[in-house]
């Protein structure tokens, strides 16, 4: 067993003992190199002395933060039974990228962030860990930046000198030595860099390219207290290193549309199960072009002549939306949904099919804003009841 334990005259001892090369380092000190501009640290300060682990990372694409779901650790577990964990109490922290902020939230207000614009790490962006054994072997591949000609390439180097044991006493071999990466570009130029020193194996370092492309993100790994931490999926950290932007080969607008898009098809399936479940709102299932559909309707004077006051006008099924895209032909990526709402109002009862726009898509809405035709299809609004359909138009 080794003792690296922090007690002053032990530290001096094993200083005394060490030889120069392994004598300065320190588990888990980091540092960044190159790049230093492209560097934002975020600590996560504690609530109330408790202290929690990251469970799951969101990326809002739109407004470039990172949405960090916190597990609390309770202060005393009972290893033979430790708690579960949906049995854990949860906090989102909020790292404001452009502004360089951070901030806990309830978990009512990090629930509210959620949109059409907010996606998963993973599956969305690249994830690496900087592993030992991949790096001995040579196997780390380069991690390819998303939307951008950037790399992030996985560094180690590694030393074993002889180290005085204390117990049992005698000479040992001791490895020590540094684990990080290079963020590269197509020349191989190194624009901004990671180093973390470690003694025997290093602690492990998890992190991931944002899914635009811009970020790379690495929260910095403490030692876990209780084993039910990492067997439980989360990630003890006290600090988050940030490092970017970095430039993209795609516009911003252009990516935003490109993941909504890809959100849409490959998370509907888990989402549609939690919506179903009543886990998540339809306005977080659906995004702003629900509010668009509802304020279509809402606004419409003619509509309101028609029916009255309307008393409900909600959406239970996803399967009462679908996507709404530009006209043209080739691969286009959809500008709202076309929803299909349960109408209840005071002179009427039944259905209303309206469209919604998403205000992301503006751009790409007013490219088409010529096309009469399609203008027209847009603000249609039909409203089904027993006695037959009610069209109007609803700008």
């Amino acid at each position: 067993m080794w003792l690296w334990a922090k007690n002053t005259a032990l530290i001096g001892l094993l200083t005394l003992l060490s030889t120069p090369a392994l004598a300065g380092l320190e588990q888990g000190r980091w540092s960044t190199p190159v790049g230093g501009d492209l560097v934002q640290v975020y600590q996560v300060p504690p609530r109330q002395s408790t202290s929690f682990a990251l469970n799951r990372t969101h990326y809002d694409v739109a407004d470039q933060m990172f949405i960090l779901d916190m597990a609390e650790l309770p202060g005393h577990v009972n290893e033979a039974a430790p708690p579960k964990p949906e049995d854990l109490r949860h906090m989102a922290f909020l790292l404001r990228l452009n502004t360089q902020q951070s901030q806990w939230l309830t978990t009512e207000q990090g629930r509210d962030l959620f949109n059409a614009d907010v996606v998963p790490l993973p599956p969305f962006g690249a994830a690496f860990t900087l592993a030992l054994d991949d790096l001995r072997a040579g196997t780390a591949a380069p991690v390819e930046q998303p939307y951008g000609t950037l790399d992030l390439t996985p560094v180690l180097q590694e030393e074993a000198q002889k180290q005085m044991r204390l117990w049992p006493p005698g000479m040992a071999e001791q490895a020590g030595g540094t684990i990080g990466f290079d963020v590269r570009d197509d020349a191989g130029a190194v624009l901004a860099s990671f180093r973390a020193e470690f003694i025997d194996t290093p602690l492990a370092y998890r992190g991931a390219w944002s899914p635009d492309g811009r970020w790379v993100f690495l929260p910095l790994p403490q030692r876990a207290k209780t084993e039910w931490v990492a067997a439980m999926g989360a990630f003890a950290t006290r600090d988050i290193l940030v490092l970017g932007p970095f430039e993209t080969t795609r516009s911003r607008d252009a990516i935003r549309m490109e993941l909504r898009d890809r959100a849409a098809k490959e998370g509907r399936t888990s989402r549609t199960a939690d919506f179903a479940a009543g886990k998540i709102s339809a306005d977080e299932f659906f995004g702003p072009a629900l509010n668009d559909a509802r304020a279509r309707v809402q606004r419409c004077a003619d509509l309101r002549d028609a029916i009255g006051p309307i008393y409900e006008l909600s959406i239970k099924n996803a399967k009462d939306a679908r996507p709404l895209y530009p006209p043209g032909d080739g691969d286009r990526l959809p500008v709202g949904q076309l929803f299909t709402l349960k109408l209840d109002a005071e002179k009427v009862r039944g259905k209303v099919v309206v469209a919604g726009l998403d205000p992301a898509a503006a751009p790409a809405i007013a490219a088409f804003a010529a096309d009469q035709g399609w203008t027209n299809d847009v603000q249609t609004v039909m409203v089904h009841t027993t006695d037959g359909v009610l069209t109007l138009k609803c700008p």
